[in-house]
């Protein structure tokens, strides 16, 4: 199905088509409120306020922009909001780290690394990147995020954050 078909049975309310959106993009929305959020289970929770936009909204998308653009600007946008209501609540500042301690420990368990001095390594240097991003600009933080941690081009990732490149 290409895209164009998949957004008419979108808006049509099909739900074969959703599911077939979701199977799709799920992994991408995810990962993308991941690199924001810094927490799993916040980005599933991102996640799933992203699919319930898209699906309300889906019928406002203007075709002008690809779809997948689209839903980047809405995971970006609902991982933001997510940030500032926790922000807000918590007056916390900043980021927290990019992997949580709990994801670490999942990810450790399932990959245990063979050479653990290149292990805490990258710990620090994971933790180390996680101080420099919280300092920036927010605009900086999302844009540095889009292209380095989600491998989009400077292009795309202007389009997602509705800048000039």
């Amino acid at each position: 199905m290409n895209e164009k078909e998949l957004i008419e049975r979108l808006i049509a309310g099909e739900e074969r088509a959703f599911r077939y959106f979701i199977k799709i993009h799920k992994g991408k929305i995810l990962n993308t409120c991941f690199k924001f959020l810094n927490n799993y289970e916040d980005a599933e929770d991102a996640a799933q306020e992203t699919l319930i936009e898209i699906f309300k909204s889906i019928s406002k998308f203007n075709q002008n922009s690809n779809l997948s653009t689209w839903t980047y600007r809405i995971a970006v946008n609902k991982s933001i909001d997510m940030i500032r209501t926790k922000k807000r609540r918590d007056k916390i500042a900043g980021f927290i780290s990019i992997f949580s301690l709990e994801f670490k420990n999942h990810k450790q368990k399932l990959h245990s690394p063979d050479n653990p001095q290149k292990q805490i390594e990258k710990n620090e240097n994971q933790e180390l990147l996680n101080q420099a991003l919280a300092k920036l600009p927010e605009n900086q933080r999302i844009a540095i995020t889009l292209i380095k941690l989600q491998d989009m081009t400077y292009k795309e990732a202007a389009e997602v954050m509705d800048v000039t490149v």
